[in-house]
């Protein structure tokens, strides 16, 4: 745990000190020691060990959860602060668990004249190379899978860079310069999409920052701003980690050069105007508009903005075989020969995908394949089908080979057929099932045919589209298929 407030033990104001009540504090962590502490932890807890699968970030925010620590005004346990301010533990944990190369140099480049340390850079990368100026200080010498050390590195104003290689190629850098004197307030909104809305619970939060004449943030910057606020907005203020009482004043200090306050709409439309002041910089002024809303009786008519969730596209279909399938879905279904005292071939299926699965449903030709897509459709099956049942699986888990885990149990003797995509890699497990040779279609896109007969009681694991990684984006989820045994 730790404040975002404090970076290291050689950076003002603080130099690592988390003032008052320090003494008894029970973790003594500045932000550097947070993050480089967040890769040990998960590395030597879980990401080194094969019998985990995996870890989850229990506490993604500073606030009053459990117990607060004394030398703070929230419990300082996340990889945000209580105004979701990143510290430099959730940079360094995006660099170790995101599937996007990047590369993050832990902490600043604005330390005091005759500064010696050590500099942390975290990639998914075989080797990471520091440069200051322009001039290598050699590779990192990596630990814990993704943390890179250099030992006794000395501040010298500029630019530092670190780059990050696997298999000789550059994957991702990343570039720091030395702020210089701070000249400047600046002040950045942050709003839903479409706007801030005049409906009395709407909030527009706001970014202050100290800059030099370039721009760029102070990063040891920490010192008291005064806010003036007009128009129809209610002031919510922040939060100084380390002081009590410093909420929803009209004043707050910076930490780490910057810090971020809110404001509550009315239910009047109207310009709000912010100024932002300190003695000896240039002040900062942002005017915000809410925008009117429809209201019944006090009522909101508009549902909820929410930030964008959809699925990716589906694979693109072409027009022939929509009307192809148009055609097929007016058909009438052939009908089903499963006997009357057998209606099931599983006594129990489990599927952990994201997805309904495990219904039986004797096979029509264009009845849909997934129980989740609305497109893809069967539009031609062979004969070996047209005595058998479908579990219908979800399509949208497709890529993750974890995420469509199938485990059931076999009723009575019976044939089970695995429809896999022509176009994709064979997984291992189907090493156990016989090629027949047969293909069936889905938007007219071919699926080879797999089968094995399963006895009553044998239970049966399907892994997944793939043993590990991810199966091509194009590629069709798996469908099964059940007949009765010759």
């Amino acid at each position: 745990e730790t404040p975002r407030r404090v970076w290291d033990r050689f950076s003002p104001p603080d130099f690592g000190k988390l003032g008052k009540n320090a003494d008894q504090n029970t973790y003594n962590l500045d932000s550097e020691g947070f993050a480089t502490n967040a890769i040990s932890e998960w590395w030597t807890l879980f990401g080194s060990k094969p019998e985990h699968s995996g870890g989850a970030n229990w506490i993604f925010s500073d606030g009053t959860h459990g117990t607060r620590q004394v030398t703070d005004v929230a419990r300082a346990t996340g990889e945000v602060d209580a105004m979701r301010l990143p510290k430099e533990a959730y940079w360094a944990l995006q660099a170790t668990w995101d599937e996007t190369p990047r590369v993050h140099l832990i902490g600043h480049w604005n330390y005091l004249e005759g500064t010696v340390k050590d500099m942390f850079a975290v990639a998914k990368a075989d080797e990471v190379e520091l440069f200051i100026n322009g001039k290598s200080h050699g590779v990192g010498t990596r630990s814990l899978d993704t943390l890179f050390t250099w030992k006794n590195i000395a501040f010298k104003p500029g630019e530092i860079k670190v780059s990050a290689r696997r298999n000789g190629k550059e994957i991702a850098n990343q570039t720091k310069q030395t702020a210089g004197e701070a000249v400047a307030l600046r002040l950045t909104p942050i709003t839903a999409p479409g706007g801030w809305l005049a409906d009395g619970s709407d909030i527009a939060l706001i970014d202050f920052e100290v800059v030099d004449a370039e721009g760029r943030r102070c990063p040891t910057d920490q010192a008291r701003v005064d806010f003036e606020v007009s128009g129809p907005a209610i002031w919510r203020g922040g939060y100084n980690s380390g002081k009590e009482n410093s909420t929803n004043h009209l004043h707050l200090d910076t930490e780490c050069g910057i810090n971020r306050v809110s404001l509550r709409s009315t239910l009047t439309p109207g310009e709000i105007v912010i100024t932002a002041r300190r003695k000896g910089l240039a002040p900062a002024t942002l005017r915000l508009k809410t925008l009117p809303v429809a209201l019944e009786n006090g009522i909101l008519e508009d549902p909820p903005r929410v930030i964008d969730t959809s699925l990716a596209d589906r694979p693109d279909v072409d027009s022939t075989a929509l009307l192809k399938l148009a055609e097929l879905r007016n058909a009438p279904p052939l009908p089903p020969v499963i006997a009357a005292d057998s209606k099931t071939f599983f006594s129990s299926f489990a599927y952990t995908g994201n997805g309904a699965g495990g219904i039986e449903e004797p096979v029509t030709i264009g009845m849909l394949a997934y129980s989740d897509d609305a497109v893809l459709a069967i539009t031609d099956i062979p004969e070996r089908l047209r005595k058998a049942s479908i579990i219908r699986t979800a399509s949208k888990d497709q890529s993750y080979w974890a995420n469509d885990y199938i485990v059931a149990t076999a009723r009575r003797n019976f044939e089970l057929i695995i429809a896999h995509d022509a176009k994709s890699k064979k997984p291992s497990w189907l090493k156990d099932y016989e090629e027949t040779g047969e293909k069936l279609l889905v938007n007219d896109r071919p699926m080879k045919l797999y089968s094995k007969i399963l006895k009553a009681d044998e239970n049966l694991r399907i892994p997944g589209n793939r043993d590990q990684g991810v199966v091509a984006k194009s590629g069709l989820n798996l469908l099964l298929f059940c007949r009765p045994a010759s």
